[in-house]
This record gives C-alpha cells, structure tokens and sequence, in this order.
C-alpha cells in the first residue's frame, strides 16, 4: 500500500528556536528556525500504516508560531498540505471528512479514504462509530461493518490509522480524552484527468464548527466540488449565483454540489465544509483537500508559509467595504488582487479575490485592523496542495 511522509512549514515573526520531540527515536532535539527558510525536515521518519504507530512529532516554541503539515505520497511523490491546531484546541470528540473512493484505473487500493488518531494522553479510550459507503472493514481478524462500533485504547506518542476501500464520512469518533485527527484519502482523484493527489486535513472538533460559511474562488480552477457534512439533523441553505438550494441533512450525512465563482452556506446547526477543486487539464494539475471554515472564525492578520515548488495563490473573503487596504508583507496588494466576485451571506455582502504569492514565510494584514478568512494553495505538473492560513477557535481548554 501507498503511504504518507510530511514535512514541516513553520512561520514566526521572527527567527527562533524549536524543540522537537520524536515518538520514534523518543527523544528532545533543538533546530533553529529562520524566517527566510521556514521549512523543517524532521530526522524521524513519519511514514505510517494502518495500525498503531510511533512516527509523530510534537513541536514547541517559546514564541507563536503557524504550523503547516506538508504531505508527500509515496505512490507518485504528490503533495498535500494542512493547518496544524495547537494541542490546546484537541478534542473529545469529532466527525470524519473523507472523499468518495476513486475506481479509475482500478487504483481503488491507492485511493482509500484514511484517518489517523493521536491522543494526548495515555490510555485514551476510543469508540470509531463507522459511517462506510460499501463493504466491510476488518481489524484484528474482526470484520466490522456499516454502523459498528471499533474500540481500541492508545498510548501517549502513539497514533492510530486506518483506511479503507470505501468513503468515511460521517463516521464519528469519540473518547475520553482529548485527541487530534487527521483523515483524508492516501491518493485519490475527482475527474480523473491528472494526476492521483492526497486528501489530507487535521479535523476541526465539532466543538470548533459553525454554521456560516463564505467559499472563495479557487484561482484557476474552474469547477471544484463542495462537501457539506452535518453532524446532527440541519436545514441547509446554499447559495450559489443567483439561485438559493435549500438541503435537509440527517445526522452525520453529507450534500456534495460543484461550483465555479463561489457561494455561500448557512445552517440551522453547525456543520463541516470541505472544497475539493477539480484537477486542470491545462495544467496537469491534480486537485487536493481543504477545510473551509466559518466566517466567525477570521482572522485579522495570517503569519503562513508557502511551499516551495509550486504556483501558489491565496484567497480571500472579506466584507466587500472592506475589499481595498490589504497589506502583504509590508506592501499594498490593491493593484494585484484578481477573480473578484461577490456574495451575500446573512445580509452581508462579502467578496473573495485572489492574490499571487511567492514561496516563504508571508504576513497579510488590513490597514483597518479588519477581520477576514484567508486560505493558501497551489498548483504543480501532476501535483497540487491547500489549506486554510489560520482561524479563530471558539472554544478552548
């Protein structure tokens, strides 16, 4: 089977030093880190497998830093990124996006739907409540099915992963203490018209959901695909152009609708949004996974990293008064931003606009100290990554 390695993008304010700890070698290492090469390769390998596993790092400052996992796939070396939370905003409880499993190629074995567990703590009890499209799973010689419950018990330093041939969403993991999930696909596709790509995000807690949620344009990708997934029964709103879709969602189920400029999303309970842009025939560019948080949740400034490698771009949204008096490291992007559109969301016109951006460590703030979401992504010749710059969490411990 394919498997994942990560690399580390880490951005600060300024240089500084970080300490690492490594689940494989069990040890504490120091490296320093610089503004101007925000990259870290970590010594351990973090290659995992279904199953527990000792391949994590756990990273720490002195100073606030932004952390970015940086995926690589062992099957075509394609990449994916996603926004690593602070280990204060880990959970109890959580529900898994995934995508459907492609069947192109007959590469469904690469294309599995995966999620992986870390606990905080040791003896950390978990129940896995699987949500499985089709078929059947089988773990310790026990076959599971739709709906059945997995329990297992994890160790501090350990994960736990697991995949399967069918899509995850909506199943539901819980525990007695807190954890970090993340899930995905190991190398999937949407239309079958580049490359296979992973899926992966680090998994909002429910308790870190909203019910308010403005897409952006993904700068040029002409169609992507929305997922919606709600967690109890919900009354969906989705607008989109000119028209306005109403959904009614049961519990732990998902709506999928495609888009090309953007739209908006509002609830009658919290849910979970994912877009997932269409691969480029021009470009070769394969498509990738990326959390779409609520507009409770921006920021008014975003210190992100951007991988090496790639054409990159950031999108924005942000009440449309508010479009004009953007600063990117230090400069005014007004004359660069492009693909503007504009939304309504809950009486709020909003717009989103693109902006390109280089490699490296980046600042973006507002002249006026406003609020706004802000999301990083980029393409390749059979490669293509994204993730969210950062967001406002509700709740802590």
């Amino acid at each position: 089977m394919a498997s994942l390695r990560s690399n580390v993008l880490i951005a600060t304010d300024n240089s500084t030093l970080i300490w690492v700890y490594s689940s494989t070698s069990r040890r504490n290492t120091s490296t320093f880190i610089h503004i101007s090469h925000p990259y870290y390769n970590p010594e351990s390998n973090l290659i995992t497998r279904d199953g527990y596993n000792t391949a994590g790092i756990e990273i720490s400052s002195e100073v606030p830093m932004s952390i970015y996992g940086f995926t690589l796939s062992d099957w075509d070396n394609n990449s994916e990124g996603y926004l690593a939370f602070p280990v204060q905003y880990a959970a109890k409880s959580y529900i898994v996006p995934s995508f459907t499993v492609s069947k192109f190629r007959g590469f469904s074995f690469i294309s599995k739907s995966l999620l992986t567990i870390s606990p905080l703590e040791s003896d950390t009890k978990m129940q896995i409540n699987l949500k499985m499209k089709s078929g059947s799973l089988v773990l310790n010689n026990v076959k599971y099915k739709n709906n059945d419950t997995i329990q297992i018990v994890i160790q501090k330093h350990e994960t736990f992963q697991l995949s399967h041939s069918s899509d995850l969403t909506g199943t539901m993991i819980t525990a007695n203490k807190r954890f970090l999930l993340i899930s995905g696909n190991i190398c999937n596709y949407i239309i079958n018209i580049a490359g296979c790509n992973p899926f992966i995000e680090m998994v909002l807690p429910i308790n870190q959901l909203d019910k308010f949620y403005v897409i952006p344009k993904i700068a040029t990708r002409h169609t992507c695909t929305v997922r919606i997934l709600a967690v109890n029964f919900t009354i969906v709103k989705i607008k989109l152009g000119e028209n306005l879709i109403e959904v009614e969602l049961q519990a732990r189920h998902f709506y999928d609708f495609n888009y090309d400029d953007s739209s908006s999303i509002s609830a009658s309970d919290d849910i979970m949004v994912i877009v997932f842009p269409h691969e480029e025939a021009s470009t070769r560019s394969n498509s990738f996974m990326m959390t779409i948080h609520g507009t409770n949740q921006f920021l008014n400034e975003y210190l992100f990293v951007v991988p090496e490698g790639f054409t990159s771009f950031l999108s924005v949204v942000v009440e449309t008064e508010d479009t004009h008096g953007f600063v990117l490291d230090d400069m005014s992007v007004t004359n660069d931003i492009f693909d503007r559109q504009s939304i309504i969301s809950e009486s709020i016109i909003f717009s989103t606009f693109s902006i390109r951006v280089n490699s490296g460590r980046h600042k973006l703030t507002h002249l006026k100290g406003t609020y706004f979401g802000l999301w990083v992504y980029g393409n390749a010749r059979y490669d293509g990554y994204g993730y969210p710059a950062g967001l406002a969490m509700k709740t802590h411990v």
